[in-house]
């Protein structure tokens, strides 16, 4: 049972009327009230009068909230919940009133810049804009402004090499340094990719360096697999599915199918190098686009023999990022094709125990990419003794050029692969190194579109709104885009409050095999 008719309109958030109550957010299963205390970040359990009088403390008296309730209450009761509210207040540091003052800027331009040149984590080379494929729902299929199209251009050795020199000097406290090749499909300009292999581990002389691309695979052999394979390459490949699947969006330029081109290669590269079977350097990413049923891609990862759990996977939902109208079509088109049943049954492996056993195993991949995160960024919440500082600093996206660093062909630095191509976004080049003002601009855009809005936001505590890719509008942040994105995550935190209470109802320990997991 998945809740739905427990989820109410959360998109908004009420200022006016706000900050005199209790900083909480209510919600209920079908067996109980609850609050969720914004200040400690702590779920209270609640009777069905302190869940109606709640909201009025602080901005009605006891007297006119007994005349408001006088109907179906007795006034002896009214006045025991108003006093259970004031003693947490008091005695427990619960249901507070107060609200952060301001949400700051969590670095200051000397704090960026230390980052910037010391802790960079990957790199990724656009290496082509050319691609032998013409998937139906690629976004540089579509045709909009700050995006770029399909081209026969390749990046040249200078700018890769610049590129890679900057970064080698950027990463020396990173534990991770990942330099990754982007197309178009990178394997075609696999000369520029062996070329900068060569220069980093032999001229470079850096054996700490990892490398990664992502692939369609049509290209993934012979002596190019011998390559990834002795350079020990993680490698991402695109498979959306069995045959008629993968083949319905997933076509070559010529309009030819490839799905067993795909699949064909991946055997021969994994009976060639078993090591990739057991080492956890592949990853199947599938992009789902109705009308694909979940249940016949559940059952496509569970059964083909190319899958094992030593292996990785990510889906997500077709994103027609140009065209919204488009977009809502589809999602509702994806309700009809078994996505609340494949939720459900995620929720009965919760309250049954099942889901420690299956989540990181094919037969578990789609329920794990596609729900696992809210229930899990929920879960590792950080909790307050006793109220939110005065000063929370917030930050539910990336730092740009930190975590990912996108070159394009021409050299132009981009927070990562998925942000538009626009002047806005652009963060530096091979020419200038890394603007550290333009890193803090950014962030101060993402901070001040919504400032107003975060402090009384009931979702501060668990903020995991997204990044800059989901925020544009004409290749700038927009606070329009920003506020929708956080409507739509209040929405869905308010889901998984309800459903994450509910297991909980059903099996105190449902969650804590999350202990063992790292949030990133």
């Amino acid at each position: 049972m998945s809740n739905n008719q427990l989820v109410s309109d959360c998109s908004h958030v009420n200022i006016a009327t706000s900050v005199a109550a209790p900083f909480i957010h209510k919600f209920e299963t079908d067996k109980k009230k609850y609050l969720f205390d914004v200040n400690t970040s702590r779920i209270l359990r609640v009777d069905d009068l302190m869940w109606k009088i709640v909201n009025d403390f602080g901005k009605l008296s006891l007297g006119r909230i007994t005349i408001k309730n006088k109907d179906e209450h007795l006034p002896r009761g009214i006045a025991r919940a108003w006093e259970r509210i004031a003693s947490s207040q008091d005695n427990e540091g619960l249901l507070l009133a107060k609200y952060p003052k301001q949400i700051p800027v969590p670095y200051n331009y000397k704090q960026l810049n230390k980052m910037l040149s010391s802790e960079r984590m990957q790199l990724i080379l656009n290496v082509t804009e050319a691609c032998n494929f013409r998937c139906s729902y690629c976004v540089y299929g579509q045709q909009g402004a700050y995006r770029r199209g399909h081209s026969g251009r390749n990046m040249i050795w200078d700018v890769a090499r610049r590129a890679i020199d900057e970064f080698l000097e950027s990463c020396r406290d990173s534990k991770t340094k990942v330099i990754s090749f982007y197309g178009g499909e990178p394997l075609l300009n696999i000369q520029l990719i062996r070329d900068c292999v060569s220069y980093v581990r032999n001229e470079k002389g850096r054996s700490d360096i990892q490398f990664a691309m992502t692939t369609n695979a049509s290209l993934l052999k012979d002596e190019i697999g011998d390559f990834l394979a002795a350079n020990q390459f993680g490698v991402v490949v695109s498979l959306d599915g069995p045959r008629t699947v993968h083949d319905r969006y997933r076509r070559y330029s010529d309009d030819r199918p490839t799905w067993s081109d795909v699949t064909g290669n991946l055997h021969i590269f994994l009976e060639n190098h078993p090591e990739y079977k057991t080492n956890n350097k592949l990853t199947f990413t599938s992009v789902i686009s109705p009308p694909t049923t979940f249940q016949e891609l559940q059952e496509f990862f569970k059964e083909c023999n190319l899958f094992l759990a030593s292996m990785n996977f990510n889906a997500s939902i077709v994103n027609m990022h140009e065209n919204p109208e488009q977009q809502r079509r589809i999602f509702e088109e994806i309700k009809e094709c078994g996505l609340s049943e494949l939720y459900d049954d995620f929720l009965a492996d919760l309250m049954g125990g099942a889901f420690e056993k299956i989540r990181n195993t094919p037969a578990g991949w789609l329920k794990t990419s596609l729900f696992e995160k809210p229930f899990l960024v929920f879960h590792k919440r950080k909790y307050f003794t006793t109220s939110l500082p005065e000063r929370f600093c917030s930050l539910s996206t990336c730092i740009p050029g930190i975590r990912r660093l996108f070159v394009s062909i021409d050299g132009n630095y981009y927070p990562c692969e998925r942000t538009p191509e626009s002047d806005f976004m652009k963060i530096g080049s091979v020419n200038i190194g890394l603007s550290t003002s333009k890193v803090a601009m950014l962030l101060e855009k993402w901070i001040t579109a919504t400032n107003t809005e975060c402090r009384y936001c009931w979702c501060l505590p668990v903020c995991d709104v997204g990044c800059f890719a989901n925020v544009n509008e004409n290749g700038k942040i927009s606070m329009e885009s920003k506020q929708k994105a956080c409507g739509e995550f209040r929405q869905r935190m308010h889901k998984t409050l309800c459903d994450y209470c509910h297991v909980l109802e059903n099996n105190p320990n449902a969650f804590d095999y999350m202990a063992k997991i790292t949030l990133t």
